[in-house]
């Protein structure tokens, strides 16, 4: 005996919604060049800050 009734079946295709990393990126881009500029500065940034020390 046939069933008459319809049975669905879903597929996942991996097509969901997408995420939009493009915030994150950019904050964590802007985090590593100020870190590295800060870095090239240490040598000039130290001596100019040492006189206030004193």
């Amino acid at each position: 005996m046939a069933s008459t009734g319809s049975v669905s079946t879903q597929v996942r295709t991996g097509e969901g919604p997408q995420q939009n990393y493009t915030v994150a990126l950019t904050v964590l881009t802007s985090l590593f060049f100020m870190w590295g500029f800060i870095t090239c500065m240490n040598d000039i940034l130290i001596p100019f800050l040492k006189r206030f020390s004193n």
